[in-house]
């Protein structure tokens, strides 16, 4: 399996990454020996790629290769790659990521004819983490109108969910142990109340909103 990330939004395409781990390495089983990450312009070895893309999973039952910045590579690694796309290989899966965000050029064209792309733009509004922010300065109204915005856009509920827990996980020094257990279990309880559709999904995150602003006092 082949994944094209493309696109300037670092902190979603770690969010995307970290949820391909999550599925692929349960508890971290394996990570260690089936995991590498590769960044094309800092190669000590020029055949690293091509060594890591024809080894076999060790303890997992896939292995993943995660290429930063593929732009950087050589001729004949873009080529390498590519004929490995063509194999269509299931037990490994590479993560190919660009900050181009158009696919139309000529290396990413050719490559997202045999992988799923997925695009992670900066939109010019408000993010997720635009939100983050506000609720962790107390202010309540602003982070509404934002998620508000956000649903306007499209955002689908869930996956303005995992930005938030991945925003809590990221920045939990900030908070106080208390605060940040108690942020926890309202996003995990959030996450229950859309996946057994307890309440509707944008209503659940709203409800979540308003008890992450109430739990801060003011600040994280």
């Amino acid at each position: 399996m082949v994944y094209l990330f493309v696109g300037n939004d670092l902190r979603a395409k770690d969010i995307k990454l970290a949820d391909i781990k999550n599925k692929l390495f349960p508890y971290g089983k394996g990570l260690d020996l089936d995991y590498e990450l590769f960044y094309a312009d800092k190669l000590d070895d020029p055949d690293q790629i091509r060594k890591s893309l024809l080894s076999v999973p060790i303890m997992a039952s896939k292995r993943l290769v995660v290429i930063r910045s593929i732009n950087k590579l050589s001729a004949s690694d873009k080529d390498f790659i590519l004929e490995f796309a063509r194999s269509k290989r299931e037990d490994i899966v590479l993560v190919l990521d660009s900050n181009d965000t158009d696919t139309r050029k000529a290396y990413l064209s050719k490559i997202s004819v045999y992988a799923k792309v997925f695009r992670f733009c900066k939109q010019a509004g408000k993010t997720v983490f635009d939100m983050a922010d506000t609720i962790c300065r107390g202010r309540g109204v602003d982070a509404l109108k934002i998620l508000h915005g956000l649903f306007s856009e499209g955002q689908p509920p869930l996956r303005i969910l995992g930005a938030l827990v991945w925003y809590w996980g990221r920045y939990k020094k900030l908070m106080s142990k208390e605060t940040f257990r108690r942020d926890l279990l309202v996003l995990q309880e959030a996450d229950l109340d859309i996946k057994r559709s307890r309440l509707p999904a944008q209503h659940a995150v709203e409800v979540a909103i308003v008890r992450l602003i109430y739990n801060r006092k003011g600040r994280c």
